[in-house]
C-alpha cells in the first residue's frame, strides 16, 4: 500500500473514553481517500466519490498526541463500485491502529475512468476485513414506524448541519457515525443519572459497519433507532438505523461490536450482572444487517472474476463465534511473474459456499469443518491485538 495521509491525534479528537472517537477515524480516512484516487486518475477538483459502505475494525488504542501514518491500496472495482482498503499505523511503533475497507461509488451514475488505479492494486492485510460483521449488501430494512414496532429504541433525533456537508453540500461520512454516538448514552442510561467517568464503565469498539443508503444534505431531520443485536460475555451487538425525519424512510444503518471497558485498568472485563440483565431486555431478535449465509458477496457492481486483476472475495473463515478474513497468496510460478505478487481469488461457488482457487489446483475445504485447506499457501495468520478496541461508548 502506499502512503496517502499523515498526521497526529488531536485533543479535540478523543472522547470520554480517552482515545480517538471512531467519528475522527472515518473523517481521516476520507482526506486519505481523496489522496487515493488522485494517485487512481481522479484529483478531487474534477470529481469525488462518495462512500458508499464502510467497514472498520480497531486494534490499538490511539491517544492523544499519537503520531499515525495513513497507508491505503485498491482491493476491488467494478462497474458501480471501487473497493479500497485504509491502515492507519502509529508512526512511532510501527503498529496497525484501525482498518478501514471502504466501497466508493457515484450515486446514481457509474464509476468515472481510473487510469491509475490498477497500480495501486493490493491484497487484504490479514488483519483486515470483516470479522464479526459481514459485509454483504443490506436487506430491505425497516422504516421508523417498524423499528419501533419492534422494539428498536430512539437515541437520537435532530437535523444535519452545514458545516457538516462537504463542497457539494452532501453530508460527509463521519457524521453518521457522530449522530449514532451521540444518542448512544441514551440507549445505557438505565436511570442512575451518571455518566461513562463517574460509572467508571465504558465500551470500546472493536468493529463497525457503515452503510449509506443515499445521499443526505443540510437541514435534513434525522432520527437514529437503535436494537441490541447480540450479547456476549464481554461483547455487545448494536444495530443502528438512521431515519428521515419527514419521510420515516431508513437512510443509513450500521452495525457495531462493542466491549465493555474499564477506564481505570483500561482493559477489556465482562459485563456487570446488573447491566448484562438490563441489557437482556433489549434484545431484538432477527435484527442485523447481513443476510445469514451470504457473507461471501462482496457488494453491488464490483467484480469478483474479472480478468482483470481486481477481484479478492471477502471469505469469512471464522465459525459462529468470528474469527477473520483472509487471502491467500497466489503461488509464485516462472511463467507468471507477477503471480507472486498478486492475491490469489477465493471464488464463491453456489449457495453452499463451497469455493475454488484461481490459480486452478482445486477446491477449498470448509474453513468451519476441516481448517483452512487450499492447494496455495495459507494466508497468515492476523495479529491478536488488546482486547479494547476505540471509538468511545460505542455499543
Amino acid at each position: 500500500m502506499i502512503i496517502i495521509g499523515r498526521g497526529s491525534v488531536q485533543q479535540e479528537e478523543c472522547d470520554v473514553m480517552g482515545h480517538m472517537n471512531v467519528r475522527h477515524y472515518v473523517a481521516r480516512a476520507a482526506d486519505a481517500l481523496d489522496w487515493l484516487m488522485l494517485e487512481a486518475g481522479l484529483p478531487p477538483s474534477r470529481q469525488r466519490l462518495a462512500v458508499m459502505d464502510q467497514h472498520l475494525r480497531f486494534l490499538r488504542e490511539m491517544s492523544p498526541g499519537t503520531p499515525f501514518t495513513i497507508l491505503g491500496g485498491v482491493i476491488a472495482t467494478g462497474a458501480e463500485r471501487l473497493r479500497t482498503v485504509i491502515e492507519i499505523r502509529n508512526s512511532a511503533t510501527d503498529a496497525p491502529a484501525a482498518t478501514l475497507v471502504t466501497d466508493l461509488g457515484l450515486w446514481g451514475a457509474p464509476l468515472p475512468e481510473l487510469p491509475g488505479a490498477e497500480a495501486l492494486v493490493v491484497a487484504m492485510p490479514p488483519h483486515a476485513g470483516p470479522r464479526g460483521l459481514g459485509f454483504d449488501p443490506p436487506p430491505a430494512l425497516p422504516d421508523r414506524d417498524a423499528a419501533r414496532a419492534m422494539g428498536l429504541n430512539e437515541g437520537y433525533r435532530g437535523a444535519i448541519r452545514p458545516h457538516e456537508c462537504d463542497t457539494d453540500g452532501v453530508m460527509r461520512p463521519d457524521v453518521i457515525i457522530a449522530r449514532i454516538w451521540d444518542g448512544v448514552p441514551n440507549l445505557r442510561n438505565r436511570g442512575t443519572g451518571l455518566g461513562i467517568k463517574e460509572e467508571g464503565m465504558g465500551s470500546a469498539a472493536l468493529e463497525y459497519r457503515v452503510a449509506q443508503l443515499r445521499p443526505l444534505r443540510a437541514g435534513q431531520l434525522l432520527t437514529v433507532c437503535s436494537g441490541l443485536k447480540a450479547l456476549g460475555e464481554k461483547t455487545t451487538t448494536w444495530t443502528h438505523l438512521v431515519h428521515d425525519g419527514e419521510t420515516g424512510a431508513v437512510v443509513a444503518a450500521a452495525e457495531a461490536v462493542g466491549i465493555a471497558f474499564d477506564l481505570k485498568a483500561r482493559k477489556a472485563v465482562a459485563i456487570p450482572a446488573e447491566r448484562r440483565t438490563a441489557l437482556e431486555a433489549l434484545l431484538v431478535p432477527g435484527l442485523g444487517l447481513s443476510r445469514a449465509g451470504r457473507s461471501g458477496r462482496v457488494g453491488p457492481g464490483i467484480s469478483l472474476h474479472s480478468a482483470r486483476p481486481f477481484g479478492i472475495s471477502m471469505q469469512r473463515m471464522s465459525g459462529a463465534g468470528g474469527g477473520g478474513s483472509g487471502v491467500a497468496p497466489h503461488p509464485a510460478r516462472p511463467e507468471r511473474a507477477v503471480a507472486a505478487s498478486r492475491p490469489c481469488i477465493l471464488r464463491m461457488r453456489g449457495s453452499s459456499g463451497a469455493a475454488r482457487s484461481s490459480c486452478g489446483r482445486g477446491p477449498l475445504r470448509s474453513p468451519r469443518t476441516a481448517g483452512w485447506r487450499s492447494p496455495c499457501p495459507p494466508p497468515t495468520k492476523a495479529p491478536a491485538g488488546p482486547a479494547a478496541g476505540q471509538g468511545g461508548d460505542t455499543p
